[in-house]
């Protein structure tokens, strides 16, 4: 461990790299991936803490192409298919990667043919990924596995937002204005630039029957808000409202659209609807 946080630094003393606070937030990932209670996960375990999938060739044993170096716990592999991945990452095929392993007492031997459930950690010229899992044996149907795996863990986490959420609704924005009630919010370098906007709601679908309603978001692409959703006017969709209080941001009870998974397409309506009855 002392080896890996000793690596982290050698990164940030010698480059300068955009990425790096990623990298380091990603320790943090590292650690938890590498236990041993991964050790006895099935496939969906796998697949569900991996996003990055693919097969690849051991290259090079204890070797490195990156700027990070940990001993006995890294191995160069060629990418031969690419089941799973985050855009841009699916082009990826027949170039050299770094593994970092989870296990060092597991040797990889050179020349073996593997499927490797990693996620990523390292972005520059070449790449790094974390093993969560790996198997020599191919896995039956790897791909509908992926596929019915991410469906499950997307509708999980819905599920989870539609319990907190107090009110869902299908429609449209018909505008969006400045906050010129100027809600406060708690002291932070992180503001959050709210705006507010009207939705024209169609059909209610969780709570209480109203015509509009106004809805506050985050305006900023500040690093703290820019996943959060954005409203512009006409956008359609079906939208995932809380309520204010004074554990969040502002404190204000109105509705709020500031966490992710808040604005689904209008053909998730039947989806949704299944997902608020379990």
């Amino acid at each position: 461990m002392k080896a890996m946080i000793y690596s982290f630094i050698q990164i940030a003393a010698r480059k300068r790299f955009c990425f790096i606070c990623y990298v380091l937030i990603s320790f943090s990932f590292v650690h938890c991936s590498t236990s041993s209670d991964l050790a006895s996960e099935d496939v969906t375990g796998a697949i569900s803490n991996s996003n990055f999938i693919f097969s690849g060739v051991v290259l090079h044993n204890d070797s490195s192409n990156i700027d990070s170096y940990i001993p006995r716990r890294m191995a160069i592999v060629r990418v031969d298919s690419v089941y799973d991945a985050r855009e841009p990452f699916y082009s990826i095929k027949g170039k050299e990667v770094t593994v970092l392993f989870r296990d060092p007492s597991i040797v990889h031997t050179e020349g073996s043919q593997m499927t490797f459930f990693t996620s990523g950690w390292y972005y520059g010229k070449t790449l790094g990924f974390v093993e969560v899992d790996s198997r020599i044996n191919p896995v039956t149907d790897l791909k509908n596995k992926i596929r019915s795996t991410r469906q499950s863990v997307n509708d999980n986490a819905l599920s989870e937002r539609l319990k907190e959420t107090e009110l869902v609704v299908a429609g449209k924005v018909l505008e969006v204005r400045t906050d010129t009630l100027k809600i406060p919010f708690i002291r932070s370098e992180h503001n959050p630039e709210l705006k507010i906007a009207l939705i024209e709601v169609r059909s209610s679908i969780k709570g209480s029957n109203v015509k509009t309603v106004w809805v506050y978001f985050a305006s900023s692409m500040d690093v703290m808000w820019r996943n959060s959703p954005k409203l512009s006017k006409n956008l359609e969709g079906i939208f995932l409202l809380e309520r204010g209080d004074d554990n969040t941001f502002f404190n204000k009870k109105e509705y709020s659209l500031l966490g992710n998974l808040q604005i689904q397409p209008l053909r998730e309506a039947e989806r949704i609807k299944k997902l608020l009855k379990k």
